[in-house]
């Protein structure tokens, strides 16, 4: 049950980081039905889902995810797991630190838009016979897709890092479980 939480926790890094692209681009209101989690998915983080799902594969993740349950079967025989109190702290550590990855994961997108809003701000103030919303709307979304797309690229180098930390935290559960400090 622990290594499930964690590996959600840190899959949902992806929607929640779509769900903030999507709201800061204007596509919160275009969403996908999800029949997984019976809910309605961001674009953005389906396309992010996807892309980490294809790095967990890419980097064996799977299979070292077997590697763990075998090793957890061999440590602590069926039945005989007991949770310390360090396992709820451990949890609460883990949703944490899967909100800050996501939050940092959708920054760059979040900044453009901030900068589009200020720059949009400025030049309503100066040309008041522009139409905010002929002009704001094409513009956020536009800059909006293209700091996504650049984001794109890091977010594929940063994978790596999310299963690193998802394993790590795996690891801290399962000690806490085996009740070694």
């Amino acid at each position: 049950m622990a290594m499930g939480f964690v590996l959600t926790v840190m899959f949902s890094i992806a929607m929640t980081a779509g769900s903030l692209i999507d709201y800061q681009t204007g596509f919160s209101t275009a969403s996908i039905y999800d029949a997984q989690s019976n809910a309605q998915a961001p674009l953005s983080g389906s396309l992010l889902n996807i892309m980490l799902l294809l790095s967990f594969f890419l980097m064996d993740g799977h299979l070292r995810l077997i590697e763990i349950l075998y090793g957890t079967f061999e440590a602590i025989p069926a039945g005989t797991a007991m949770a310390a109190p360090g396992i709820v702290r451990a949890a609460a550590e883990v949703m944490s630190r899967a909100f800050v990855i996501a939050v940092m994961m959708a920054l760059p997108v979040l900044a453009a838009g901030f900068m589009t809003e200020v720059a949009l701000g400025i030049m309503i103030r100066t040309v008041p016979q522009m139409n905010m919303f002929v002009v704001g709307i094409p513009l956020k979304i536009i800059i909006g897709l293209l700091a996504a797309i650049l984001t794109l690229a890091v977010f594929a180098d940063c994978t790596r890092g999310i299963f690193t930390t998802a394993f790590d935290y795996i690891g801290v559960m399962f000690n806490d479980l085996k009740g070694i400090p």
